[in-house]
């Protein structure tokens, strides 16, 4: 009854922000079907209580009406559960990447816990991006720079990966585009701190890697 309430509160402030019901599976915002299924759950507790004890069945016909409904029960379960599908994939199907569904602040998240962005990010000076984009099965997060006096970009390619994705990192110089040299002792900033709170809208490239 707590995640029911909880689910319900989280759905009504953070539309957008998965339940986190099944840790890792759940990536999917919390929904009708998500709702619909903790309210079971949380019925079937209840209905539990009082209840004998569970004794070992010796007719096969009440074996049989047993497995039935337990059947019935995972099925009607398996289709209340947008984590299904995340399963699926995780036990071998997958679809292909450029067809892969991440959300930008997902790749945000990933870009900031990388050890790629704790090596570079003494030379960014904005919390947040000022270009997106993405090419097939890459997303570009482009972050303003001052790097040895001058104005620079730092362009960040993120995988699409759904767990532990590949980053790759270029400092290119802002007007000209060039390829520049990443400084030997980056100077520290503390207006870098993570904060996904804004995401601009993808306006095209303004660097190349």
């Amino acid at each position: 009854m707590v995640a029911t309430f909880a689910a319900v509160e989280l759905r009504s402030s953070h539309p957008a922000t998965e339940c986190g019901c099944f840790g890792d599976l759940s990536i999917a915002p919390v929904s009708a079907r998500t709702l619909t299924r903790s309210v079971l759950l949380a019925g079937a507790a209840m209905a539990t209580i009082g209840l004998p004890r569970l004794r070992l069945m010796h007719s096969g016909a009440a074996t049989a009406i047993a497995a039935s409904g337990l059947a019935l029960e995972l099925a009607v379960i398996a289709a209340l559960s947008p984590e299904l599908r995340e399963a699926l994939v995780r036990l071998g199907y997958s679809e292909p990447c450029e067809l892969r569904r991440v959300p930008a602040t997902r790749t945000l998240a990933a870009l900031r816990k990388s050890a790629m962005w704790r090596r570079r990010r003494g030379v960014i000076t904005a919390s947040a991006p000022v270009d997106m984009w993405r090419e097939l099965c890459w997303r570009y997060v482009v972050y303003p720079a001052r790097a040895d006096g001058r104005d620079a970009e730092a362009v960040f390619a993120v995988s699409l990966r759904p767990h532990r994705p590949v980053v790759h990192c270029a400092l290119v110089d802002a007007a000209t585009g060039a390829m520049l040299d990443w400084p030997t002792e980056p100077e520290r900033r503390d207006d870098t701190s993570p904060r996904l709170l804004r995401i601009p809208a993808a306006t095209g490239s303004s660097a190349a890697v």
